[in-house]
């Protein structure tokens, strides 16, 4: 069925070469540009690699401040330690 609702919703379809799968290339829902799936789902959100890549180095990011954050509130607090 994705074949079709495809075809319907104007979504650009290739055949690879090699393996002969049907590609498609649904726009990604960020920023607009060409998604590369091998099924398609109307109701799917589908999101590019450079968005994919963008939102992997903000959570990475994100993670690397807070375990600063935890680090530093460990050396600080002699509580924590149990280090008068």
């Amino acid at each position: 069925m994705s074949y079709y609702e495809a075809l319907e919703d104007g979504i650009p379809i290739r055949q690879t070469d090699r393996y002969k799968l049907t590609v498609y290339y649904p726009p990604c829902h960020i920023c607009g540009r060409p998604a590369r799936s091998i099924t398609y789902i109307r109701e799917r959100k589908y999101t590019c690699h450079e968005c994919k890549k963008d939102a992997a180095m903000r959570m990475h990011n994100k993670r690397k401040k807070s375990a600063q954050k935890c680090t530093q509130k460990h050396w600080n607090s002699k509580s924590i330690c149990g280090r008068v």
